[in-house]
C-alpha cells in the first residue's frame, strides 16, 4: 500500500508499506479516505521534532471500515469512521479521573506510531468514532480539530450564551471556535487576525465583527470581552488577549507557542488588576473515553451549525503533497491541507 512518509527532516516521499492483514481481537482495519494536516505536524516535518523516521503522519483522518476483529462489537464493515488518535494507558491516576490528555504513558496515532496518511490503518475499536451514514467523510476528518475546541469551551467557568466572545487567530481552530461560540448563543463574537482572507471567512461563518490587528488601532476593543480565546499560538496574541479581556474575564489558551514568551510587567499585571481567570486546554477528551466532545461534534455537524468548506485551503494527493512541499512549508496554500488518500467507494 502507498503511504506519505516523512523520511527525514524536510524530506517527504510516497513509499510502499505492507498492508495490515491480521485483524484480530479489537482491531479494526480502516481504508483511509481523507487525512488533514495539523499545525502540530509542521514541527514534525520541518523542525526535527519527529519521534522517528520514516514516520507516517496524520491524526485527523476519516475512512471506511474494511475488516474487524472478533472482539469488535460497535463497528461493522462499511461503517464510516473518524480517528480518535490518543491512546491513554487507562491505568494511571489521570486516566482514572478521566483526564486522559494528562496521561504520561500515552500513545498517539500519527506521531508516536504511524497515522492516517497511508491507504490502510489498523487501530483498536476504541480509537474510532462511528459517523452517521449521511455524513461526508470530509466532515469526519474535522472531528479531531473541532473536539479540541469543544474541550476548551467545556473547561470554561463562564457559559458562552449571552457573553461577548473574542477569538484571536482564525485559522482552522479559530474558525471552528467562531462557529461554536455562535452555536452556543454568544451575544457578540469578534475575530482578530492579521490575515484578511481568514477574517473574511470568519465573517461568512458568523462572526459579528472582524478586526485586522495589523491594519487598524483596536484600543476601542480593550476591556470589552467576557471570554477571550487564543488559538493561533503567535506570541503577540498571548499579550493582546490580556488587553482585550474585560474585568473578571476568562481567558482560554488553545494555541501553543513555539518560542520564548516575554511579557512587559504592565501587561502581565493586567491579570491581577482585572482579576482574570486563565484556562489552558490540551487535546480533546473526557470521561468516559473519548468523551462528550465527540458526541457533541456529531450534533453540531448534524444540525448544520458547523461548516468546513471555508476552512479547506487545498485537497491534494500524496504525490501532489510532495510536489508542493515548499508551498506547504511556507503555508502559502492557506487553510487546512487535506490529503485525499483513497476513494470512498
Amino acid at each position: 500500500m502507498k503511504a506519505l512518509a516523512v523520511l527525514e527532516n524536510e524530506k517527504l516521499g510516497v513509499i510502499d508499506l505492507e498492508k495490515p492483514e491480521n485483524t484480530t481481537g479489537d482491531d479494526v482495519l480502516v481504508k483511509v479516505v481523507y487525512s488533514g494536516l495539523c499545525g502540530s505536524d509542521f514541527p514534525r516535518m520541518f523542525e526535527h521534532q519527529a519521534k522517528f523516521f520514516p514516520v507516517v503522519l496524520g491524526h485527523e483522518f476519516s475512512g471506511i471500515v474494511e475488516k474487524v476483529g472478533e472482539k469488535v462489537h460497535k463497528l461493522a464493515v462499511g461503517d464510516k469512521v473518524s480517528c480518535i488518535p490518543l491512546k491513554p494507558c487507562f491505568k494511571c491516576e489521570a486516566c482514572d479521573e478521566g483526564n486522559y490528555s494528562l496521561c504520561k504513558n500515552y500513545g498517539f496515532i500519527g506521531s508516536r506510531e504511524n497515522g492516517g496518511m497511508e491507504e490502510y490503518v489498523k487501530i483498536p475499536e476504541i480509537n474510532l468514532q462511528k459517523l452517521p451514514e449521511k455524513f461526508d467523510l470530509l466532515q469526519g476528518a474535522f472531528f479531531e480539530p473541532i473536539t479540541v475546541v469543544l474541550h476548551g469551551l467545556g473547561l470554561l467557568n463562564k457559559e458562552v450564551k449571552g457573553k461577548k466572545v473574542g477569538i484571536i487567530g482564525v485559522g482552522t481552530m479559530g474558525l471552528l471556535a467562531v462557529q461554536c461560540a455562535k452555536a452556543y448563543g454568544a451575544e457578540l463574537v469578534s475575530a482578530f487576525d492579521i490575515n484578511e482572507k481568514n477574517l473574511e471567512a470568519a465573517k461568512e461563518l458568523g462572526a459579528d465583527e472582524v478586526h485586522n490587528v495589523a491594519k487598524k488601532d483596536i484600543e476601542n476593543e480593550y476591556d470589552k470581552y467576557d471570554i477571550m480565546i487564543e488559538t493561533s499560538g503567535a506570541n503577540p496574541s498571548f499579550v493582546l488577549i490580556l488587553k482585550l479581556a474585560a474585568g473578571k474575564g476568562e481567558l482560554l489558551y488553545i494555541g501553543t507557542p513555539h518560542s520564548t514568551l516575554t511579557f512587559e510587567y504592565k501587561d502581565f499585571e493586567l491579570i491581577n488588576r482585572k482579576e482574570l481567570t486563565i484556562k489552558g486546554s490540551w487535546m480533546n477528551y473526557s470521561k468516559p473515553f473519548p468523551g462528550k466532545e465527540w458526541t457533541e461534534a456529531i450534533r453540531l455537524f448534524d444540525e448544520g451549525l458547523v461548516k468546513i468548506d471555508k476552512l479547506i485551503g487545498a485537497t491534494v494527493s500524496m504525490e501532489e503533497f510532495c510536489e508542493r512541499l515548499e508551498e506547504i512549508k511556507g503555508r502559502a496554500l492557506g487553510g487546512k491541507i487535506m490529503v485525499k488518500v483513497g476513494e470512498s467507494e
